[in-house]
């Protein structure tokens, strides 16, 4: 299970519920529902905590995320389709949250990494603000249905 919640203004804690993360006493709120949805498709072991401040570093440990769940993954090639996507459209949907994701020719189901950057990512987002938490979906080509799906889940 991940534990998520959002404390203190926009300070975010996301991990494992025995990761050696810094946690309030009493957080501000506690998106349960939102865990509930994401505990049945992210994985705590493609949870990162990634020291970074720009997009391009942030996708490199996504994937290294995302890789330990599937070890086929090409991240060079899909951390490339990323930049590029995000080049032409931020995946920033406001609120400090982005949520880049693509196809992934080859996976058997989708997968998703997590990552909170406490520091902020500029993702070019329309509201001009700095994203905090980003989730990093991929999903096999012949179930978009289900992409998007999920994609309207974390969204949510």
């Amino acid at each position: 299970m991940i534990v998520l919640a959002a404390c203190e203004g926009d300070r975010l804690w996301l991990g494992p519920p025995d990761a050696k993360v810094a946690r309030p006493e009493t957080p501000l709120l506690v998106l349960e529902r939102l865990v509930v949805r994401l505990s049945s498709f992210v994985s705590p072991t493609a949870v990162v905590f990634p020291p970074v401040h720009d997009v391009e570093s942030l996708f490199r440990e996504l994937l290294v995320g995302a890789s330990r769940v599937d070890g086929t993954l090409s991240q060079d090639a899909l951390r490339a389709e990323l930049l590029e996507r995000e080049h032409s459209l931020s995946t920033a949907i406001g609120h400090r949250v982005a949520i880049p994701h693509l196809t992934c020719p080859g996976l058997a189901q989708p997968l998703c990494a997590g990552a909170p950057t406490p520091g902020g990512v500029d993702f070019g987002a329309y509201d001009g603000g700095t994203v905090k938490l980003t989730f990093l979906l991929l999903g096999p080509p012949e179930d978009a249905e289900r992409h998007l799906t999920l994609l309207a889940q974390i969204a949510h």
